[in-house]
Protein backbone atom coordinates (compact mmCIF):
# COMPACT_ATOMS: atom_id res chain seq x y z
CA UNK A 1 0.00 0.00 0.00
CA UNK A 2 1.31 3.46 -0.83
CA UNK A 3 0.03 6.80 0.37
CA UNK A 4 1.38 10.19 -0.69
CA UNK A 5 0.76 13.17 1.57
CA UNK A 6 1.40 16.46 -0.20
CA UNK A 7 1.06 20.11 0.54
CA UNK A 8 2.97 23.33 0.08
CA UNK A 9 4.98 21.94 -2.83
CA UNK A 10 6.44 18.99 -0.91
CA UNK A 11 5.32 15.44 -0.29
CA UNK A 12 5.85 12.44 1.98
CA UNK A 13 5.47 8.85 0.75
CA UNK A 14 4.31 6.14 3.15
CA UNK A 15 4.83 2.56 1.93
CA UNK A 16 3.30 -0.32 3.88
CA UNK A 17 3.72 -4.02 3.24
CA UNK A 18 2.56 -6.84 5.45
CA UNK A 19 1.84 -10.51 5.77
CA UNK A 20 -0.85 -12.02 8.00
CA UNK A 21 -2.69 -15.25 8.50
CA UNK A 22 -5.02 -17.21 10.73
CA UNK A 23 -5.38 -20.88 11.55
CA UNK A 24 -8.50 -22.57 12.94
CA UNK A 25 -7.35 -25.21 15.46
CA UNK A 26 -10.89 -26.54 16.09
CA UNK A 27 -14.46 -25.18 16.25
CA UNK A 28 -13.60 -23.05 19.27
CA UNK A 29 -9.94 -21.93 19.06
CA UNK A 30 -8.03 -20.02 16.37
CA UNK A 31 -4.57 -18.48 16.15
CA UNK A 32 -3.64 -15.39 14.13
CA UNK A 33 -0.62 -13.25 13.48
CA UNK A 34 0.75 -10.53 11.29
CA UNK A 35 3.81 -8.43 10.50
CA UNK A 36 3.39 -5.05 8.75
CA UNK A 37 6.28 -2.75 7.89
CA UNK A 38 5.86 0.92 7.06
CA UNK A 39 8.54 3.13 5.58
CA UNK A 40 8.38 6.92 5.36
CA UNK A 41 10.68 7.73 2.46
CA UNK A 42 11.48 11.41 2.94
CA UNK A 43 12.00 11.17 6.71
CA UNK A 44 14.20 8.05 6.63
CA UNK A 45 11.87 6.44 9.18
CA UNK A 46 10.34 2.98 9.42
CA UNK A 47 8.10 1.05 11.78
CA UNK A 48 7.67 -2.71 12.09
CA UNK A 49 4.98 -4.40 14.18
CA UNK A 50 4.75 -8.08 15.09
CA UNK A 51 1.48 -9.46 16.48
CA UNK A 52 0.58 -12.98 17.58
CA UNK A 53 -2.66 -14.01 19.27
CA UNK A 54 -5.42 -16.53 19.90
CA UNK A 55 -9.19 -16.27 19.82
CA UNK A 56 -11.85 -18.36 21.55
CA UNK A 57 -15.43 -18.77 20.39
CA UNK A 58 -17.57 -17.73 23.38
CA UNK A 59 -21.05 -17.97 21.84
CA UNK A 60 -22.07 -20.74 24.26
CA UNK A 61 -21.26 -18.50 27.24
CA UNK A 62 -22.99 -15.29 26.18
CA UNK A 63 -25.70 -16.67 23.85
CA UNK A 64 -24.68 -14.83 20.65
CA UNK A 65 -21.83 -15.11 18.17
CA UNK A 66 -18.71 -13.50 19.57
CA UNK A 67 -15.09 -14.28 20.27
CA UNK A 68 -12.64 -13.40 23.02
CA UNK A 69 -9.10 -12.67 21.92
CA UNK A 70 -5.68 -12.17 23.45
CA UNK A 71 -2.77 -10.80 21.40
CA UNK A 72 0.81 -9.77 22.06
CA UNK A 73 2.10 -7.02 19.77
CA UNK A 74 5.53 -5.41 19.55
CA UNK A 75 6.24 -2.31 17.50
CA UNK A 76 9.73 -1.07 16.76
CA UNK A 77 10.25 2.33 15.14
CA UNK A 78 13.49 3.70 13.70
CA UNK A 79 13.21 7.44 13.35
CA UNK A 80 16.24 8.59 11.38
CA UNK A 81 18.87 7.93 14.05
CA UNK A 82 16.73 7.26 17.11
CA UNK A 83 14.63 4.24 17.87
CA UNK A 84 11.75 3.29 20.14
CA UNK A 85 9.73 0.18 20.85
CA UNK A 86 6.31 -0.50 22.29
CA UNK A 87 4.97 -3.77 23.71
CA UNK A 88 1.21 -4.23 24.08
CA UNK A 89 -1.12 -6.97 25.22
CA UNK A 90 -4.57 -6.69 23.68
CA UNK A 91 -7.63 -8.32 25.19
CA UNK A 92 -10.82 -8.04 23.18
CA UNK A 93 -14.45 -9.17 23.33
CA UNK A 94 -16.37 -7.61 20.43
CA UNK A 95 -20.13 -7.35 20.59
CA UNK A 96 -21.21 -7.91 16.97
CA UNK A 97 -24.34 -6.48 15.42
CA UNK A 98 -25.55 -8.59 12.51
CA UNK A 99 -23.67 -11.60 11.19
CA UNK A 100 -21.19 -13.77 13.08
CA UNK A 101 -17.70 -12.41 13.66
CA UNK A 102 -14.57 -13.80 12.06
CA UNK A 103 -11.80 -15.58 13.91
CA UNK A 104 -9.43 -12.61 13.51
CA UNK A 105 -10.53 -9.78 15.83
CA UNK A 106 -10.87 -6.22 14.57
CA UNK A 107 -8.34 -4.90 17.10
CA UNK A 108 -5.53 -7.20 15.93
CA UNK A 109 -2.39 -6.64 13.89
CA UNK A 110 -3.52 -9.39 11.49
CA UNK A 111 -6.84 -7.65 10.79
CA UNK A 112 -5.09 -4.37 9.92
CA UNK A 113 -3.29 -6.31 7.16
CA UNK A 114 -6.06 -8.67 6.02
CA UNK A 115 -8.66 -5.85 5.91
CA UNK A 116 -6.65 -2.70 5.19
CA UNK A 117 -8.03 0.83 5.12
CA UNK A 118 -7.66 3.05 2.06
CA UNK A 119 -4.45 4.66 3.33
CA UNK A 120 -1.13 3.50 4.76
CA UNK A 121 -1.32 6.07 7.56
CA UNK A 122 -4.35 4.72 9.48
CA UNK A 123 -3.36 1.12 8.71
CA UNK A 124 0.02 1.74 10.33
CA UNK A 125 -1.56 3.38 13.39
CA UNK A 126 -4.16 0.61 13.76
CA UNK A 127 -1.55 -2.14 13.59
CA UNK A 128 0.79 -0.43 16.07
CA UNK A 129 -1.86 0.44 18.66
Amino acid sequence: MRTRLSGGGSHIDLDMIGVAGAYQFNDQWAGFGGVPRTKISTLNAKATTFGLGVSDEIASLIKFNSIASLEYARTKADLGGGSASLNTVRLGVPLPFGQATGKVPLNSVADSILNPTHSALPSTVLSAF
